[in-house]
């Protein structure tokens, strides 16, 4: 038998939004929920941003870098890189 899947939109869009994500962590290096935002003309807003961050970091492929920066609307924002440690890669 075969069995097929769909996603729907409400599915699939968390799934692309980590993934452009990590993609910008790698790029950048380092990066706020409030860069991911501005960098991405706000298609991905920051608390989107914030979550995306968090699952990514729970599947250990990004960590906080220890450090904070001023995000929006001026709070500080935690830092975020790559995982040093491996992660589900």
């Amino acid at each position: 038998t075969t069995e097929i899947y769909t996603l729907s939109l409400h599915d699939a869009l968390p799934i692309c939004q980590r993934a452009r994500v990590l993609a910008l962590v790698r790029e950048h290096g380092d990066i706020t929920a409030a860069e991911i935002a501005r960098t991405t003309g706000h298609t991905i807003q920051q608390s989107v941003a914030a979550r995306r961050l968090t699952d990514l970091a729970q599947m250990g492929l990004i960590e906080p870098t220890g450090v904070t920066r001023p995000g929006n609307t001026g709070r500080m924002c935690t830092v975020w890189t790559i995982a040093t440690t491996g992660g589900n890669q």
